[in-house]
């Protein structure tokens, strides 16, 4: 009865440590090519398309500089198809947001994007910013919850939608990113975090059969 009772709060533990993973960013940037380049009083990201129904869950910004941080604040948005502000954050300058893989993140409340909905995001860029984004890049990996569109960029100061195309970027200005979790609350696990806890308990219930046995 007491073995019983230990493993079911084992699995228990694990199951619930499983589901605590953390969210993912939907683009990661492979160190093999594409350029930095400082853009100057733009706003300059990406469009994309959802294919399936996700929460954006933090905001964030290309670092190039990780060590010393971010130069400028910069502000980050999402708008929709219909060019409506839906999600919106600044990341400070310096050192103060996280950095995960030269990207760094301010947290956000919850924001639903819809499946089968086109989106744009993009990050501003001071006159005088020395600030970089990743340019003409031709292996940007992205989550496939999105398909990415093109690269979108508008000149001027301060947050706007970013509506023309790129400005023959074609491979993309990636300086924004984001992270996201499944709708409904589902994180979207990386298999490390979801395979640990379960791993830890089937050693636990094979420890608890081995004892068992010993007794008998």
């Amino acid at each position: 009865m007491k073995t019983c009772c230990l493993l079911f709060r084992v699995l228990t533990f694990a199951l619930l440590a499983a589901s605590s993973a953390i969210a993912v960013p939907v683009l990661t940037l492979p160190e093999t090519n594409g350029n930095t380049q400082a853009i100057a009083n733009t706003t300059a990201g990406w469009s994309f398309t959802v294919n399936q129904t996700i929460q954006v869950t933090a905001l964030g910004l290309f670092d190039d500089a990780s060590v010393t941080g971010l130069t400028d604040s910069h502000q980050i948005g999402i708008w929709d198809s219909s060019s409506a502000l839906i999600a919106s954050a600044t990341v400070p300058s310096g050192t103060a947001a996280t950095l995960v893989s030269n990207f760094r993140y301010v947290s956000i409340a919850p924001v639903t994007l819809l499946a089968g909905q086109v989106y744009t995001i993009g990050a501003s860029f001071l006159a005088n910013s020395f600030d970089y984004s990743n340019i003409f890049r031709t292996s940007a990996v992205f989550n496939p919850v999105i398909t990415y569109g093109e690269a979108r960029t508008v000149l001027g100061s301060g947050l706007n939608n970013p509506v023309d195309s790129g400005f023959g970027l074609e491979q993309g200005v990636f300086g924004p990113n984001f992270d996201f979790i499944l709708a409904g609350g589902a994180p979207e696990l990386d298999t490390v975090s979801a395979t640990l806890p379960l791993a830890f308990a089937s050693m636990l219930l094979l420890s608890l059969k081995r004892r068992r046995f010993r007794s008998l």
